[in-house]
């Protein structure tokens, strides 16, 4: 039996103004690889960046903020 690969953990934050405009996504892996995105565009960049990666994914505040924040943009990619 061969054992599955497991895929890498990766904590997430995003950085707005105002609350409602995103500035930054940043996240770091489980083995301490980085993605920083800036810019107004950030949030899309990330969805990107989330589904081709395909690791488990945490955030901070995640159900307060983040995690609703970026599923508006999850959907769309």
């Amino acid at each position: 039996m061969t054992k599955a690969k497991r895929r890498p953990v990766w904590a997430w934050d995003i950085e707005s103004t105002d609350w409602d405009q995103p500035i930054a996504v940043c996240a770091v892996s489980e083995h301490g690889d980085e993605i920083k995105i800036y810019g107004r565009d950030c949030l899309p960049k990330m969805a990107k960046e989330m589904k081709k990666i395909k690791g488990s994914w945490v955030a901070h505040a995640g159900g307060i903020y983040d995690t609703l924040l970026m599923l508006r943009h999850t959907k769309r990619h």
